[in-house]
């Protein structure tokens, strides 16, 4: 039935599949996104990458990682107020992504460790750092 059962599957939009935390009313999500889930699903896909909403965030459905990417170079922000950029490595078929916060550190892009990352301000200028656990 699938061709191709040995390859990676990825798959990007620009609009979000599925709603992300912190970037308030949903109205620009892929029309349809439940069937799009489902399809995505049951044809095996790997990894999805969006970032309408210049949020860095990772959901996990099953085996399918949606992974959202921030902004890296404009103040239209939500929810996440550091220009970022994904950085996605594959290597033997394992599929690792890390939040890279423009001159700043890198961090594993999962939502526990999103939510830990806590504003300081310095300088008049606002960075990120992990809280201590």
């Amino acid at each position: 039935m699938f061709r191709h059962k040995d390859r990676l599957k990825i798959v990007t939009f620009h609009h979000h599949l599925i709603p992300i935390p912190d970037t308030g009313m949903e109205k620009n999500m892929i029309v349809d996104a439940g069937d799009v889930l489902w399809t995505l699903i049951s044809h095996e896909a790997d990894v999805v990458l969006c970032g309408h909403r210049h949020r860095p965030w990772l959901w996990e459905a099953g085996k399918l990682r949606i992974i959202h990417a921030g902004a890296v170079s404009t103040n239209r922000l939500r929810g996440f107020y550091q220009n970022s950029y994904n950085i996605v490595r594959i290597e033997n078929g394992e599929i690792q992504a890390h939040l890279k916060i423009v001159g700043e550190q890198k961090v594993d892009l999962s939502p526990a460790c999103l939510k830990n990352l806590k504003p300081l301000i310095n300088d008049d200028s606002e960075m990120f750092q992990l809280a201590p656990n």
